[in-house]
């Protein structure tokens, strides 16, 4: 098992300064609001919320 070994965080880190080398305007992440640990870890690297997004699944009606 590899969580909390700080992998995620790493990696995010690596690409954030990607980001920054590259001169990107900014960084958005979109992320499911039931996974409490990353939230966690995303609002540690500098993240803030902005708006809540919701996904729909389902068939379409037929009318």
């Amino acid at each position: 098992m590899t969580q909390g070994r700080s992998i995620g965080k790493h990696l995010m880190q690596y690409v954030l300064d990607y980001a920054r080398q590259q001169k990107f305007a900014g960084v958005r992440l979109v992320q499911a609001a039931y996974n409490s640990s990353s939230f966690s870890l995303y609002t540690k690297l500098g993240f803030h919320v902005r708006e809540s997004v919701a996904v729909l699944k389902g068939t379409t009606l037929q009318l």
